[in-house]
């Protein structure tokens, strides 16, 4: 929700509630997909010791960003995937 918002704040310059709402309900659904697919991966990992550890740790740095590059992007959720994946993997 905070990121639709800020999302309307920086195209319209105002906030419309409704539009909001719906724009929420209507990203929610490819959103949860996107969440538990990194969120599934991480888990898997963090079963290996120290390596899993830390693969856990990227994961899950990508499951961060999921809300703020699907909104903002407006990308499908295989393409969101992808983006998280090229944004996490330049930052040093």
């Amino acid at each position: 929700m905070h990121s639709v918002i800020i999302e309307q704040l920086e195209n319209q310059h105002r906030i419309n509630a409704k539009q909001a709402l719906v724009n929420t309900f209507r990203l929610f659904s490819p959103h949860i997909a996107i969440k538990i697919y990194f969120e599934s991966i991480a888990f898997s990992w963090a079963f290996i010791l120290i390596y899993g550890y830390l693969k856990d740790f990227e994961l899950r740095t990508k499951w961060a960003m999921v809300s703020n590059v699907h909104v903002f992007k407006k990308l499908s959720v295989n393409a969101a995937i992808k983006r998280c994946f090229e944004i996490a993997d330049s930052m040093p």
